[in-house]
């Protein structure tokens, strides 16, 4: 059995209800099926205002001659910065869903907000402590060295 597509009822004047759509002012524009979601109706780029085919030498590219209704234009274009943002903060798959989980557990269990403090404290007093060995092996280091230098020139 063939299954056909939802339609969404779009409120058009009824003096173009059969091929063409009434924009903002008053001018029959032709419609079309979307090429997306093939549900909703959308502008016919294709066509002018009087529903004549356009000639072809009036498309650089293939993809304007596709209807497209708002909410897939919308859609894609929240596809597209997704994606600019993944590249430019290299997100992946893991760690959006690890970011997703953990804010979903900030916002249930806001005990979770001290703990998560907790750590960040726990972990600069870590940090802190690190670089004090560090200098202090730095010291011992340079000390030891003098001492060499000193053994060497007696």
């Amino acid at each position: 059995m063939k299954k056909y597509p939802k339609f969404e009822y779009i409120p058009v004047n009824k003096q173009g209800l059969s091929k063409s759509m009434s924009d903002h002012w008053g001018e029959l524009t032709p419609i079309a099926l979307c090429s997306d979601c093939r549900r909703r109706m959308a502008r016919d780029p294709t066509r002018d205002l009087d529903g004549t085919p356009l000639p072809e030498d009036a498309f650089l590219f293939e993809e304007e001659k596709q209807p497209v209704c708002d909410p897939c234009i919308h859609a894609a274009e929240e596809a597209d910065v997704l994606d600019l943002l993944e590249r430019k903060l290299g997100l992946g798959e893991r760690d959006r869903d690890a970011l997703r989980s953990f804010i979903e557990t900030i916002f249930t269990d806001p005990q979770k907000i001290l703990q998560v403090r907790d750590l960040d404290n726990r972990v600069r007093n870590l940090e802190k402590q690190a670089n004090v060995l560090w200098i202090v092996l730095g010291v011992i280091v340079a000390l030891l060295a003098i001492v060499a230098t000193m053994a060497v020139a007696l």
